[in-house]
């Protein structure tokens, strides 16, 4: 083959790689899943077919660890939200079946806590990104019907022949608004004693960006009753609470020089 035809040659086989590669790339954007911008709900994500990187072996990690109380401080925009919704699908028995089929084909399944774990406890998901405003009792305002909120999810509580009648009427305080600023900060403590006496199982409570109401207050001013509130509320739930299983928070604040957690 002379140097002409050897060039050709080349010239034709260099045209067959770039049409494989091509062919390769509009494949492989077929198969591409469409990201999950702004979805921050486990469900949604896996039941859109989403892309989706398996950061489930991490609730391995959580089950494992000896601390009741696990706080996982993070950047904005890291998936925090998405993570706790996760680990929420997972340990709620509320609809285990139907969460069960979310963790098909994910990591997590593979492992011995999956069949020990999945769905085996009444869950308190409570987040704070939102509860932000210019001035306390804004902000204590928004505190508190978010706590109406998650207690209203539990209101087949008041028909349980498990709790007594003073635990009754504190969860009717609490969802018909008559409850005092000191009660709203016993809460979630008192919200997990009372799913305890009804199920015999020790709840999970998560609470997302459980610094927020605190970054508000800082930056608008009223850091310091701010802060009180909320040093009362997370003590009351999450130090020595025996009727807890484990308590995991999410974060955006370094928590070293605050005593928030001196408890």
């Amino acid at each position: 083959m002379d140097h002409k035809g050897l060039k050709n040659h080349s010239q034709v086989f260099v045209c067959i790689i770039i049409v494989k590669h091509i062919i390769f790339a509009e494949n492989l954007m077929k198969m591409k899943k469409p990201l999950p911008k702004g979805v921050s709900d486990f469900m949604k994500l896996r039941t859109s077919n989403l892309y989706y990187i398996d950061k489930s072996l991490m609730i391995r990690d959580i089950i494992d660890d000896s601390s009741d109380v696990i706080l996982l401080p993070r950047p904005r925009r890291f998936g925090k939200t998405l993570f706790m919704s996760m680990l929420s699908y997972f340990f709620d028995q509320n609809h285990a079946g139907e969460n069960r089929e979310l963790f098909n084909g994910l990591n997590i399944q593979k492992e011995t806590v999956f069949e020990t774990h999945q769905g085996k406890y009444p869950v308190i998901f409570i987040s704070f990104k939102d509860i932000k405003s210019s001035t306390f009792d804004e902000t204590l305002g928004k505190l508190q019907e978010l706590i109406v909120d998650v207690y209203s999810k539990f209101e087949f509580l008041l028909e349980s022949q498990l709790l007594t009648a003073s635990k009754k009427r504190f969860f009717s305080k609490i969802i018909n608004g008559q409850a005092s600023s000191s009660d709203f900060q016993t809460s979630l403590f008192k919200l997990s004693e009372f799913l305890f006496d009804h199920f015999k199982q020790k709840p999970i409570l998560l609470i997302d960006e459980y610094d927020t109401p605190i970054h508000s207050a800082y930056t608008e001013k009223y850091y310091k009753p701010m802060i009180l509130f909320m040093r009362n509320l997370l003590s009351a739930a999450l130090k020595d609470n025996v009727n807890l299983h484990k308590g995991v928070l999410t974060g955006t604040l370094r928590v070293s020089k605050e005593s928030i957690f001196t408890g």
